[in-house]
């Protein structure tokens, strides 16, 4: 049967996807003790999956590896630090060419789930590989590792997609066990977010109960969420509240100044933002070093910013930076759905057109034969006759089902575009920026609002700039979620200033 459908495809230069389990015995590897990291590299690289069992023993042996790390961990040889993932694997696999997995010290900075489509392979990967080489393969926790971000933004979805939700809360309640943070050879203090006014000195981050939810403040909190003041080096201020994300603080070079000072540290390397050429150095301390590095390693993130992703290395002595462009990743649908159900609208809108000018073509006809009497002034057709009224009524209907159906195509074809974050959320909000999307300043400014600290607050005021099953509006989910037919009652359409507006009706 898969010999057929190889043979059929069109584009044969395209692998088929990987739609076999491979047995956990085949997986194994009796020198490791554990399940073979090649093989499961090879096997998600051919969008292969893992069955249930398989993720979940995975998580059970990587919770007791990480179960044993410190809050804060002490790194003893040079270092290669790697930012944000974000679900985008296959550029992590291209990364990951360029260092020795079985010797080199590699230190991941947090956020490997959320915005991008293949956030599951990215974070199993790194724990099959966190638990085969345990000393020199370390994961810290970002903001995007716990259950309110990840219901929220696009990790739930794809798990229930690809497994269930079962798998999704245990993969959620592994991110408990992830450390906060690392120093590198006692020099360089390694974190996602950055420091906080609660932070006096390096021995509080151990102290922290991180085996919870990220609370909405406190020293975890901040260490997760803050960032850099833009003004960084301007001000004498040493923090503020961090007004973008709705959450902890922004810190000033002063701050910093203090903390490394005290700490007997040259350097604090963050990431948690994007950067367009994938790092960003901050204000000197003392030497010529750096006093903050962001390092963000998702380039082109959500594939709309086209920025780069880099990684830095630190031996002790030096700091390297090292960026990397983007690869191609295979396709994945808008909210995994497939084929067929994302061109219904499409193919729906055509035979509504088609049937709304078979219908027009009735009423000229009836308008023609308006002479006649009133016995004879019915239309028959395939054995049906239709009133003047009738067809009217029938033509309105067909509008406003054509209507519907043109919304809901726009919006499934625009929904990797951001939409203008001054305009309130609705269906018909189909308006993008197209010409904007190698503009990165343009790009990130309306994405700001998807960095914000989710509550039920600013839950509903989130937008869409994912590639998949992401922020598309909550209504727009709605209407996916009933039946076409009770969708359509619960439609209200209207036309004010040449716009269509959608507005679905409260029960």
């Amino acid at each position: 049967m898969i010999e057929e459908i190889e043979e059929e495809r069109l584009n044969k230069n395209i692998s088929l996807p990987a739609y076999h389990f491979i047995e956990s015995e085949l997986l194994f590897d009796q020198r490791k003790n554990f399940y073979d990291d090649k093989i499961i590299l090879h096997h998600f690289l051919h969008e292969g999956r893992l069955t249930n069992q398989q993720i979940t023993y995975i998580l059970e042996r990587s919770v007791k590896v990480l179960k044993k790390e410190k809050n804060l961990l002490e790194i003893i040889t040079p270092a290669h630090v790697i930012g944000d993932i974000h679900g985008q694997f296959f550029d992590l696999y291209e990364l990951l060419k360029n260092f020795n997995l079985q010797k080199d010290t590699l230190i991941f900075l947090g956020d490997y789930v959320d915005r991008g489509v293949f956030s599951l392979e990215v974070y199993v990967y790194l724990l099959v590989l966190k638990v085969n080489y345990p000393d020199n393969i370390f994961l810290l926790r970002g903001n995007h590792e716990c259950f309110s971000l990840t219901s929220y933004f696009t990790f739930q979805e794809e798990v229930k997609f690809k497994h269930n939700l079962e798998i999704y809360n245990k993969l959620g309640e592994s991110f408990y066990y992830l450390p906060l943070a690392a120093v590198i050879l006692k020099k360089a203090f390694c974190v996602h977010g950055g420091i906080s006014p609660h932070l006096k000195d390096l021995k509080d981050i151990d102290k922290i109960d991180r085996f919870k939810e990220i609370p909405y403040e406190g020293l975890m909190c901040d260490l997760l969420w803050s960032d850099p003041a833009q003004n960084f080096n301007l001000s004498k201020k040493k923090f503020e509240f961090n007004t973008k994300r709705r959450v902890s603080y922004v810190y000033y070079f002063e701050a910093v100044k203090e903390f490394l000072e005290k700490n007997d540290l040259e350097t604090i390397i963050r990431g948690h933002e994007v950067e367009k050429m994938g790092y960003k150095l901050f204000k000197c301390y003392k030497t010529e070093v750096p006093s903050v590095y962001t390092v963000f390693s998702a380039p082109n993130y959500c594939d709309m910013y086209n920025n780069l992703g880099s990684t830095l290395f630190f031996d002790g002595n030096d700091y390297e930076l090292k960026t990397y462009e983007w690869v191609n990743h295979p396709y994945v649908s808008k909210n995994y759905i497939d084929v067929i159900s994302q061109t219904f609208s499409f193919v729906s809108e055509k035979v509504a057109e088609f049937y709304l000018d078979l219908l027009k073509y009735l009423e000229e006809i009836n308008t023609t034969s308006s002479t006649l009497s009133k016995e004879e002034s019915t239309i028959s057709f395939t054995q049906k006759s239709y009133t003047e009224d009738e067809i009217k009524n029938e033509i309105e209907f067909v509008k406003q089902f054509n209507k519907s159906m043109i919304i809901m195509r726009e919006e499934r074809e625009n929904s990797d575009e951001i939409e203008l974050k001054e305009e309130p959320l609705s269906t018909n909000k189909c308006k993008t920026i197209k010409e904007t999307h190698s503009d990165f300043e343009k790009v990130k400014e309306n994405d700001l609002i998807n960095e914000e600290k989710i509550d039920k607050k600013i839950e509903e005021k989130a937008l869409s700039l994912e590639i998949s099953p992401s922020m598309i509006n909550k209504k727009s989910k709605e209407i996916q979620s009933v039946g076409l037919e009770k969708a359509l009652d619960k439609c209200k359409i209207e036309i004010k200033n040449d716009k269509l507006n959608l507005e679905l009706k409260k029960e």
